[in-house]
């Protein structure tokens, strides 16, 4: 499947040979958190999270989207801040089997429940400054906090086999609230975008 426009995957890096590349973001991501578990992935001011601590809180929002129900392949909306939780909340999703529906905070309301309709998401991710909006714009849709998911229950993966032509990601790109164009990517794709950090 080519790349679509504007995506490719990341050059390798120096250090790539001892942990070799894996098929899925996610399981791209766990590679790396085994071979430099206290490397820094995100460099932020505000919230900073190494390999290790991101992928731990993926594994652990896993297993809990898992308990509330639903079947791989079932989409779930992230409703985050733009920070390293916003990461572990992806990554969490993806362990799960589950598409990430990742939603922009600062959209309006309206516009918010039509992406999730559109989607049929039954489940929002979100976190404790979105908590209010999520609740708002969820409908029948359940609302789970990332920060007391991730921050309890088993942090191990849990194990859900996904393949390389499951979807990821649905991105939404609209103009104004009548048209909305959807974006699909691929685990062949995203899981190419995630390679060995720097020394």
């Amino acid at each position: 499947m080519p790349f679509p426009t504007g995506l490719r995957p990341l050059p390798a890096r120096a250090g790539a040979d001892d942990c070799p590349a894996a098929p899925t973001l996610h399981g791209n991501f766990a590679r790396l958190a085994a071979a430099h578990p206290t490397r820094t992935a995100i460099a932020s001011d505000l919230q900073p999270a190494t390999y290790r601590e991101l992928d731990a809180a993926g594994n652990r929002l896993a297993h809990a989207v898992i308990g509330r129900g639903g079947r791989p392949g079932d989409r779930v909306a992230i409703l985050m801040g733009h920070d390293a939780p916003l990461i572990g909340a992806a990554l969490g999703v993806l362990k799960a089997g589950r598409n990430a529906v990742v939603l922009a905070a600062g959209d309006p309301p309206a516009r918010l429940r039509e992406l999730m309709a559109d989607a049929g998401t039954a489940l929002v991710v979100t976190d404790s400054a979105n908590k209010i909006l999520a609740g708002d714009i969820c409908g029948s849709a359940a609302v789970l906090d990332f920060g007391t998911a991730s921050g309890a229950g088993p942090a191990h993966d849990p194990g859900v086999s996904v393949g390389a032509d499951d979807m990821a990601f649905l991105i939404y790109k609209g103009y104004g609230l009548t048209y909305t164009l959807g974006w699909s990517f691929w685990i062949r794709i995203v899981g190419q975008m995630v390679s060995t950090p720097r020394s």
